[in-house]
């Protein structure tokens, strides 16, 4: 028989993005790239051309003015242009989401959507812009400054399938946008960092059920903890983390009801068609089972029943769980 503790806590065996880093991703590189270091090795290489200087200049604004970069990726090259209507429909979704004062004082905004096309990089307006100057410009937005990517796999295109994998080596989630019926190879549908899919017969920005219900989540998620990576949102989520704690206490993950200690979460309450949609509260009791059914307390004095995502009853809602 396997001896466990009575209560797991996640937080504790994952504090940070560094562990979490060197134990279920130890190829990849996590910490963040400082600007002036980018900027350096791109003028040792003698890459940094006027066009280049120039997306660094507007990159280190973004990020002085802003919480989080959505880099929002899709096929360009042969594409027409109502299909790239859609990039920029992101981009102003994001900017919905308004500002938050940060701690100095200073507002920012939440989510910032970089749409390569519209900043100088479009094949067709902007044709004399080198390949190493987009490899460069896009490297920059998409490895650099961004904490997110949305990325459209339809039409297929090489550029995104590339900045999928240069997310994947720097832990930065992605959410994907992909055509009903249209075939991904497996090594793309098997990447890591996916944090968020979306398997659409005609894309919709605003779709509740769609994009919306992972940037409104991501967006509250970020009101919530302004000072933390946003690429936490994924990589330090219960969802990502839970099974790893398991298995390392040698459980059975089908069988084994773990009791978690519940003072480390939050919940977002996630189904759009609940009256308590993107509320955000905590466990009214002391443990966090596998399955079940509970009840979920918000600021404001009021609860509702929720469910972690197995069986559902009439009237529940559905949660998704935050480390504190």
């Amino acid at each position: 028989m396997v001896s466990v503790e009575s209560r797991l806590d996640i937080r504790a065996r994952y504090p940070n993005m560094g562990v979490v880093a060197q134990e279920l991703f130890p190829t990849a590189k996590y910490e963040l790239t400082p600007m002036d270091s980018y900027e350096k090795s791109l003028r040792l290489q003698g890459r940094l051309t006027p066009s280049v200087q120039e997306s660094l200049g507007k990159a280190r604004e973004w990020q002085e003015k802003s919480l989080a970069v959505v880099y929002i990726a899709g096929g360009l090259t042969g594409v027409d242009e109502q299909t790239k209507l859609r990039y920029g429909e992101v981009s102003s979704l994001l900017d919905s989401y308004g500002t938050l004062v940060d701690s100095k004082g200073s507002e920012r905004q939440l989510l910032k959507g970089y749409v390569p096309h519209l900043h100088g990089t479009d094949p067709v307006k902007h044709p004399n812009v080198t390949s190493d100057e987009v490899r460069d410009i896009d490297h920059l937005w998409a490895v650099v400054v961004a904490s997110v990517h949305v990325n459209f796999l339809h039409p297929m295109a090489h550029g995104n399938a590339i900045e999928e994998g240069w997310g994947e080596g720097h832990l930065i989630p992605s959410s994907t946008q992909n055509l009903e019926g249209n075939k991904l190879s497996r090594l793309v549908l098997g990447m890591n960092n996916i944090a968020h899919e979306n398997n659409y017969r005609e894309f919709n920005v605003e779709d509740i059920e769609g994009l919306r219900l992972f940037t409104d989540e991501f967006s509250v998620w970020i009101r919530t903890f302004p000072n933390r990576d946003p690429r936490e949102f994924f990589y330090m989520s219960p969802e990502l983390l839970r099974v790893p704690v398991l298995v390392e206490k040698g459980l059975d993950l089908k069988g084994w009801n773990p009791v978690f200690n519940a003072s480390s979460f939050l919940l977002y309450v996630r189904d759009p068609k609940h009256p308590d949609y993107g509320k955000v509260g905590e466990l009214d009791g002391h443990d966090w089972r596998e399955s079940g059914m509970y009840f979920v307390k918000f600021p404001d004095g009021s609860s509702a029943l929720c469910y972690d995502g197995f069986e559902k009853e009439v009237g529940a809602c559905e949660v998704s769980f935050w480390l504190k």
